[in-house]
This record gives structure tokens, C-alpha cells and sequence, in this order.
């Protein structure tokens, strides 16, 4: 009796993980799930101002994190993987750690390039971070998603110092 139970807490915890479906996406999981997260930005970012952007910019990593730190171990031991493709709140807790404290300049260019920046130091791994992919259970799924975020975020805010100074 205790085996579906079990199963049933797994289940949740995978759909959690996947961002509610996002990683069950064939292809490119991760990326689906950096869209869902960059839309959640966005509507955020259209309802409401500073400082509850980055208010929920801030809830989201933490959240998301979280959820990566505290159940990943047990997907990761399930699928025998580092990193099991399912798992996407890493990647979501990166995205939301990209639009943390955002300059202000256009919506669409904080966006677009907090996106391709993010996607970019995620799959590349620049500067050390593949090391961070050493770190023990889940803080080894989400440490290098963290990082590669802190740098998209440096690269937006060089992207919104550049519009400026070509704008204005």
C-alpha cells in the first residue's frame, strides 16, 4: 500500500520539477523552461512597477530554487542522472535571477536579450561554471543556472547602457 503513495509523491515532484510540463518537452526542455519563466517576467513586468518586478523576480529564484535543492536529489537518483532533462525550475531560477534589479529600458530588449544571454552562458558554461555542476544534489543542478543568470544580468544591464547611450 505504501509503493503508490510513493509513486504518487514522485509524480508530483516530477511534475514540479518540470515546470509543470514545461521539461517534458521534447528537444529542448530547458529552454521551454527559460520561456515559461520569461513569460511569468513579462507579465509581471506589464501589471505591475518596481520594486514588485523584482519582487517576484526575487520570490521566483527562490522558489524555484527551492523546489531544485529539495527534490532533484530524489528525480536524480530515480533517473540514475546528474542533471535529469525533465528538471527546469534550475533553468527558471536562472532566468529569474537575469531579470533581477533590471535598468530601465525597453521591455522587448531586456527580454530578448536577458533570454539569449541566459540560454547562451547556460549551454556554453563560461567562466567556471561547469564547475559548479560538481556541487553535491540539487545544488549541483541549480548552481551553475544561478550563474549563468548573474552574468545575463551583466550583460543586460551593458545591453540597456549601450541603448542609452545610442537613444539618447
Amino acid at each position: 500500500m505504501a509503493e503508490p503513495a510513493r509513486r504518487t509523491g514522485a509524480g508530483a515532484a516530477r511534475l514540479l520539477l518540470s515546470g509543470f510540463g514545461a521539461g517534458m518537452v521534447p528537444g529542448a526542455p530547458g529552454t521551454v523552461g527559460s520561456t515559461v519563466a520569461a513569460g511569468v517576467f513579462v507579465a509581471v513586468a506589464l501589471a505591475t512597477v518596481e520594486p514588485w518586478v523584482t519582487a517576484a523576480c526575487a520570490a521566483g529564484a527562490l522558489l524555484t530554487g527551492a523546489l531544485t535543492v529539495g527534490l532533484a536529489p530524489g528525480l536524480m537518483a530515480e533517473e540514475g542522472a546528474q542533471d535529469p532533462q525533465v528538471v527546469v525550475t534550475d533553468e527558471m531560477a536562472g532566468i529569474f535571477v537575469t531579470f533581477l534589479w533590471m535598468p530601465r529600458c525597453p521591455l522587448w530588449l531586456t527580454v530578448a536579450g536577458g533570454f539569449a544571454l541566459f540560454r547562451c552562458f547556460d549551454i556554453l558554461k563560461p567562466a567556471g561554471i561547469r564547475r559548479l555542476e560538481a556541487l553535491k544534489g540539487g545544488w549541483g543542478v541549480l548552481a551553475d543556472d544561478l550563474a549563468a543568470g548573474a552574468l545575463a544580468n551583466l550583460g543586460v544591464r551593458v545591453l540597456a547602457l549601450l541603448w542609452g547611450a545610442l537613444s539618447g
